[in-house]
C-alpha cells in the first residue's frame, strides 16, 4: 500500500562543487551532483531545490533542505519574498534573470523555506493551448 514516507525534511545529495552553509542547492541532470543554485541567464542557470544544512567540500555529502527555517540572513522585513540570485547559492529580495522564490522572511534575520518549481516554457505553452482548445469545445447551459 502507498504511504508518504518523508518524515523528515531533507535529503542527502553529493557535492559537485564547495557548498557553504545555508547556501541554495540545485541538484543536476547532467552528472546528479549537487552545484550552487543559480538564476543567471545561461550556462550558469540551476534552479534551487533546497538550502545546504552545512557546509561540504567537493565530494562531500550535502544535507539538502526543502522545508525549514533558515536564519542566517540580515535585511529581511516579514512578508518578503525570498528569491534565488544571480550570484550562485545566494538569495535576494528581487527575482534574478530566471525568477524563482525560495521562500518569505518571518523577521528580519530568517526566512521559510517554501520553494517554487521552474516550469519549462514549452510545457507551459502546450498545457494552456491544449486547455483553451478543451474549453472551447464546452458549451454552458443557458
Amino acid at each position: 500500500m502507498p504511504h508518504f514516507v518523508d518524515k523528515l525534511p531533507n535529503f542527502p545529495a553529493t557535492a559537485g562543487e564547495a557548498i557553504g552553509t545555508c547556501q541554495l542547492v540545485a541538484i543536476s541532470n547532467v552528472d546528479g551532483l549537487a552545484y550552487l543554485a543559480c538564476a543567471g541567464a545561461g550556462i550558469e542557470e540551476l534552479p534551487a531545490l533546497g538550502v545546504a544544512e552545512t557546509a561540504v567540500p567537493v565530494g562531500g555529502m550535502v544535507e539538502v533542505k526543502h522545508r525549514g527555517q533558515v536564519d542566517l540572513a540580515n535585511g529581511l522585513w516579514p512578508g518578503d519574498l525570498v528569491y534565488t540570485s544571480n550570484t550562485a547559492g545566494a538569495i535576494s529580495l528581487t527575482a534574478g534573470d530566471t525568477s524563482q522564490s525560495v521562500g518569505f522572511a518571518i523577521s528580519q534575520t530568517q526566512w521559510v523555506i517554501c520553494i517554487e518549481q521552474i516550469v519549462a516554457q514549452t510545457a507551459v505553452s502546450s498545457s494552456s493551448s491544449s486547455s483553451s482548445s478543451s474549453s472551447s469545445s464546452t458549451s454552458t447551459p443557458t
